[in-house]
């Protein structure tokens, strides 16, 4: 399962190219590490 571990920081919000204003979550995901889970 595929995923990104994060924290929110808050929210934003941008405008689409048609002008509408979309509301945003901002992430901070950050420093990446790696994480493994292995079976024997």
């Amino acid at each position: 399962m595929p995923g990104l571990l994060g924290k929110k920081i808050g929210m934003t919000s941008v405008f689409s190219a048609d002008g509408k204003n979309v509301p945003c979550t901002v992430i901070e995901a950050g420093p990446s590490s790696s994480l493994t889970r292995s079976t024997t």
